[in-house]
């Protein structure tokens, strides 16, 4: 007796959106065969894109056929049309979330662990000091991390913000 595998409308349609945007379709002009891809970043190209990370992402195995192609695309000796590159997301000036995490850690020591300093103006401004970091961009710092170094210190939830 064989096995029935039920797919669901959905994962079909995001399984043809993947297989578009990794192999692409052929298409033919004047009898000549080519392979079409989605336009970067068109509509179709973030759809396939969505539909590959929802896949990714999901408790059910990927089908061995899109495993094979995605390899295909990071494989640099692999006969593939197309490949993956990996750049930042955002343009300009781009945040080290190690680098501000770190700082974070060493206000939270000076404040809570070692007491240098008695209060949080006075760390913001001896650790802003060292790492040559204005006002501003130190409290952003520490505003925005603090939960992260109570934390790595044992100490949870005593900023009442959600992490």
């Amino acid at each position: 007796m064989t096995d029935v595998v039920t797919v669901e409308r959905d994962e079909l349609s995001d399984f043809f959106l993947i297989l578009r945007l990794l192999k692409g379709t052929v298409e033919f002009h004047n009898r000549i065969p080519f392979t079409q891809f989605p336009e970067e970043k068109s509509d179709e190209e973030k759809a396939g894109m969505a539909a590959l990370a929802k896949s990714l992402r999901s408790e059910r195995p990927m089908d061995r056929q899109l495993r094979i192609f995605l390899a295909d695309l990071f494989d640099p000796d692999a006969p593939a049309q197309r490949v993956i590159s990996f750049k930042r997301r955002k343009r300009g000036r781009w945040s080290d979330i190690g680098k501000r995490r770190f700082v974070a850690n060493r206000i939270f020591e000076e404040l809570h662990l070692t007491g240098s300093s008695k209060t949080l103006t006075t760390a913001l401004e001896k650790w802003g000091s060292y790492f040559g970091l204005s006002n501003k961009q130190i409290e952003e710092i520490w505003y925005e991390q603090r939960n992260f170094a109570a934390a790595k210190a044992g100490f949870h939830g005593i900023f009442n913000d959600p992490i």
